[in-house]
């Protein structure tokens, strides 16, 4: 619905409201439960849309971008703010939620996306958030911090999921972190998170261990990040105690400490285990790794077999994902079918699934032969 110009440089702005086929667009609008509007963000251009107002009874998601630019300082679209079914709210970088009249008290899901490969700075995620109070599921795809622009502190009570995807920045990005995103946030009724950092941009542990040490309710934790390994992994997972769904991106040197972490083995869980609610385990290996550690078994052992014994809940599935060729020794395989009997264990070489897969059809006779040995593994 837009006319470009012949000139990419310049972005003239377009009288709409004499457009037949728009106002007979418009004029359903009563009809209307989902609608997408991508739009230069001129005042001009949107008035051809004036006649929906007051017109959106059974409106429940609204998506807003701009084509071009971004929305003025002063500019408010005022089309929206009688929507009394509006649920779910989708923007981009360059529509700020103040350029937009909702009815906020309403909204309980925001996604804020990305702009012509532009994201949001935190700053405006957080303003959007703090507008919308009864929030419930939150998608972010966030930049850095605008340092000359105030943060403001924001506290959801009601927001169970949030999805932070941290996307790559210029390099003369002044603040390359997202440090400032979790020290100005409080979700004390959080029970999903996601955080999606693949770009290797620097990772502040600290604040993210404070962020999540407020969210005591959390219990499906995904951490596909590069830089959270070892130690500052370990003090993450000790603040969250309740977890029982947890999906890790792993480098391949890191695997064998996370493995022996999780196992209940030895004199380091005497003061309680780590995850004891831990009942799904995902991982998602990126480098090199010639052979599957074999604490993997060990992990599983002691928290299905030995999981009354250990105090813990019982572990129900498994899942490892690596982008190389695994080596799954013959010990490795017959030790993984015997615990296969007492919780769901996938292996997947991509996307294709080789284990069990490939060795379902082992006979039993061979595995009676070799059942002794390796339960002793």
């Amino acid at each position: 619905m837009e006319v470009k110009p012949h000139s990419p440089e310049k972005y003239p702005s377009y009288d709409w409201s004499e457009n037949a086929a728009l106002r007979a667009l418009a004029l359903q609008s009563h009809r209307w439960q989902t609608a997408y509007f991508m739009l230069p963000p001129s005042k001009i251009t949107w008035d051809a849309f004036a006649i929906v107002q007051k017109n959106l009874p059974l409106l429940r998601n609204l998506t807003v971008n701009v084509s071009r630019a971004t929305f003025p300082h002063d500019e408010v679209i005022e089309f929206f703010g009688d929507a009394p079914c509006l649920k779910s709210l989708m923007l981009d970088y360059g529509t700020p939620i103040s350029a937009l009249k909702l009815p906020r008290s309403q909204i309980t899901y925001l996604k804020i996306r990305m702009h012509r490969e532009t994201p949001a700075s935190i700053n405006s995620c957080l303003e959007a958030l703090d507008e919308l109070p009864n929030l419930q599921e939150c998608l972010l795809h966030v930049g850095c911090s605008e340092p000359w622009t105030a943060i403001r502190t924001v506290h959801l009570k009601r927001l169970v999921s949030l999805t932070v995807i941290v996307e790559p920045l210029r390099e003369d990005s002044l603040d390359r972190t997202v440090a400032s995103l979790f020290t100005h946030l409080t979700l004390p009724s959080l029970r999903s998170l996601t955080i999606h950092s693949m770009n290797n941009r620097p990772w502040d542990n600290y604040s993210f261990v404070n962020f999540i040490s407020q969210s005591p309710h959390l219990r499906h934790l995904t951490l596909h990040c590069t830089e959270i390994f070892g130690a500052p992994l370990i003090d993450i997972l000790m603040e969250t105690p309740n977890i029982s769904w947890l999906s890790l991106t792993a480098q391949s040197d890191d695997l064998p400490q996370i493995f022996t972490s999780l196992a209940l083995t030895g004199s380091r869980h005497s003061g309680g285990a780590l995850l004891s609610k831990l009942k799904n385990l995902e991982i998602d290996l990126f480098g090199g790794i010639k052979e599957l550690p074999s604490s993997l078994v060990d992990l599983v052992r002691s928290r299905t077999m030995g999981a009354e014994i250990n105090k813990v809940c019982r572990l129900e599935s498994v899942k490892y994902v690596t982008h190389d060729p695994q080596n799954l020794p013959h010990e490795m395989i017959f030790a993984l079918a015997d615990l296969g009997r007492h919780v769901d264990i996938q292996i997947f070489y991509g996307t294709h699934r080789i284990f069990p897969s490939e060795y379902q059809d082992i006979s039993y006779d061979i595995y009676e032969e070799h059942h002794r040995k390796f339960m002793e593994l």
